[in-house]
């Protein structure tokens, strides 16, 4: 057992068993050196330098993880098939970058995962009819040969052809080449791959594979239990340091960019919902979201299809995947179920559309008995049927004819946004209709996605934040929506307003000016009065005058010790941002590191002499090497813990406090019968 004493008010104490597997790193023995394997086309985390030599993040990050627990690597590069081989088989120690699956963890044992990413499906541009791992029930489908994606494909059974490949970089060659359907690939791999071999016609589809989650980790051979304590405390010090943090922005942050455009992402919208959404002149996309879309992609570097059409269809296309994205959909908490939605971007208000000499009707409760039109898949259908009006309700393809058909005189009302149906109400001439003030519900558009798409859902919020910030909101909002303001003035209004405030200012103005002249004859008056006792009290100025530079002075030596206690505050703040920083670092290692280590705190008589020492602190390796769990012995004395008066090395651990000298010895560790 190895022995390490700090002075002061506690004693710490690390454990080591003494196995064979320790010589290597017996003080004054040569670093230990490791070969680990690389595969040449991996990138961004394996592959090969023009001059031969192993790079890549999972390559630099082995690297870094073994320097710092005093380790040197050298990297064998080879195909994948035959590296999985030589580890097995012992030849090789490590590999930098292998997905943990449940076909391996009886091959392998893996540090705990550093990265975790998600798969996905590559086809040609012009491939139509697939959007989601189901729809590859015989096609073809490329894989590397041994990788993830294959057991991935193997295992969750889809029906399609699996063609193991040398390489992904040639399953894709192939696949842009029309000799397969489809390629199923870990994402950023697909695109650096794609843009490296100059693949114009590929695209990825559909959101990232559920099921097929590469949890990258280091891999040793079974069994090779110290070499992967290692591994694991040198990956816990590279994520603590930052080193982790500095290697992922210099692989990834170009990489993540080139994905957000790789793909053209759909947008879905209503085709006949203005000024929000709806087919110009020229059967193009025209409106406020549509115009929203189109900034939100100029800032995220989107390439965006806008399409419009029934909402009903546009609905069930979200839901197919053929469309990724509805920009105008209102929450509900029903909808919640199905879809993920961004931060609201537009309010919408909700009337109840009447005729003109029939009853107004001013809130949902007043429904009762009576026909409601309104469009097919709104949020108002969802409401009016929450509401128990389902067997009243008269669905149309749009609010622009449920309102046709109220003006006809067909039904009682109509459930509409209030912005589109002024905005029909004037184009068509339907003057015998009445849009109320009052809303029965006040919603809001959101960006939405299916369900579990939250990455792309979050380069939409990202998008949506640049715009307000930059001031393209409120053009386009002016834009679109000014004319539909209910705040807007017209000429009538404006002078209604200013004759309103004129006139009472006007009132007021005068008897400010009679009590103005009052108050000038009254101040006149005083004037004088004090003139003749500021003759008597110029002394009383003078001492006035001293009192006040006493006073500033004051107040300057307060803003100054002020400052001084603001700068101590500040330091106090900085030392215990450190002293945070600190321990943290200590407790990633304490709890990490393969030694047991225990915290001691010596206990003293009245004379002075240490009698007993309380177990404070003990780290997980510490309960795997000696036997006993934490929550039995924190806290406790040693004596009663190990059942031994005098606690064990009671004397050895009382000089190390006093002299401060460190002592190491071996010893048959009596209390429960080991060696250390």
């Amino acid at each position: 057992m190895t022995m390490r004493f700090l002075k002061g008010k506690y004693v710490t104490w690390a454990c080591a068993l003494l196995t064979g597997w320790m010589t290597q790193c017996v003080s004054g023995s040569v670093t230990p050196h490791f070969l680990a394997g690389c595969e040449p086309d991996y990138p961004p985390y394996c592959m090969v330098t023009s001059d031969g030599q192993a790079s890549g993040f999972s390559v630099e990050l082995l690297r870094a993880s073994l320097k710092a627990m005093g380790h040197e690597v050298t990297f064998k590069t080879g195909p994948w098939p035959y590296l999985k081989q030589e580890l097995s088989d012992g030849r090789i120690r490590v590999l930098p970058l292998v997905g943990r699956t449940p076909e391996r963890e009886a091959v392998y044992d893996f540090t705990f995962p550093y990265l975790t990413m998600h798969g996905v499906i590559v086809i040609r541009n012009d491939t139509t009819g697939i959007q989601s791992p189901a729809d590859l029930e015989g096609k073809r489908v490329a894989v590397l040969r041994g990788d993830n994606a294959e057991e991935f494909l193997h295992r969750v059974k889809l029906g399609a052809v699996i063609v193991p490949r040398p390489s992904f970089e040639t399953a894709l060659c192939e696949l842009a080449d029309g000799k397969h359907d489809a390629v199923v690939i870990q994402k950023l791999l697909a695109f650096q791959l794609m843009q490296k071999k100059g693949l114009k016609n590929l695209r990825t589809v559909g959101s990232p594979l559920k099921e097929f989650i590469q949890n990258f980790c280091f891999a040793v051979k079974k069994g090779d239990k110290d070499l992967l304590a290692d591994l694991n405390e040198g990956l816990a010090i590279v994520m603590a340091d930052g080193t982790f943090r500095a290697l992922y922005a210099k692989w990834f942050t170009e990489l993540k960019e080139l994905g957000r455009t790789k793909t053209r992402i759909v947008i879905g919208g209503d085709a006949n919902c203005p000024p929000y959404e709806f087919l110009d002149q020229n059967n193009q996309p025209a409106g406020f979201n549509v115009d929203l879309t189109r900034a939100i992609a100029r800032h995220m570097e989107l390439s965006v299809d806008i399409r419009l059409g029934s909402w009903d269809l546009i609905r069930k296309g979200l839901e197919s995947g053929d469309i990724d994205v509805v920009q105008s959909m209102f929450y509900s908490a029903e909808r919640d179920q199905a879809y993920d939605f961004s931060a609201p971007h537009t309010p919408q208000q909700y009337v109840i559309a009447t005729r003109k000499g029939s009853p107004e009707l001013s809130g949902m409760e007043n429904l009762t008995g009576k026909t409601i039109l309104v469009m097919a898949g709104d949020i108002m259908e969802d409401l009016a049927r929450s509401k128990g009006y389902g067997t009243q309700l008269v669905t149309a393809v749009s609010q622009e004819e449920a309102l046709r058909l109220l003006a006809l005189g067909k039904h009682d009302c109509a459930l509409v946004a209030k912005v589109p149906a002024l905005y029909w109400i004037k184009k068509n001439g339907w003057h015998n209709l009445r849009v109320p003030s009052h809303p029965v519900l006040a919603a809001e558009y959101c960006y939405a996605v299916r369900s579990g798409n939250q990455s792309l859902l979050a380069q939409f919020s990202e998008g949506l934040a640049a715009a307000k910030e930059t001031g393209d909101y409120r053009k386009i909002q002016s834009k679109w929506l000014t004319p539909y303001d209910p705040a807007g003035f017209n000429f009538r209004t404006v002078v209604a307003y200013l004759l309103a405030v004129a006139l009472p200012l006007l009132f007021l103005l005068g008897i400010v000016l009679l009590w103005s002249r009052s108050l000038q004859r009254k101040v006149s008056e005083r004037t004088r009065e004090l003139h003749e006792e500021m003759s008597g009290h110029k002394r009383a100025d003078e001492r006035a005058q001293a009192a006040l530079a006493e006073t500033q002075r004051l107040l300057k030596d307060a803003d100054s010790s002020r400052r001084a206690l603001l700068s101590v505050i500040e330091d106090q703040k900085i030392a215990e941002d450190r002293l945070r920083n600190s321990e943290e670092k200590f407790r990633s290692l304490y709890d990490s590191m393969k030694e047991g280590v225990a915290l001691h705190q010596l206990l003293y008589d009245s004379a002075g002499h240490a009698v007993d020492y309380v177990i404070e602190s003990v780290n997980p390796a510490y309960e795997t090497l000696v036997g006993l769990k934490a929550s039995d012995v924190t806290g406790q004395k040693a004596s009663t813990v190990y059942g031994k008066q005098p606690a064990p090395y009671l004397d050895v651990y009382a000089g190390v406090v006093e002299s401060g000298k460190p002592v190491r010895f071996e010893i048959l560790f009596e209390p429960i019968k080991k060696s250390f």
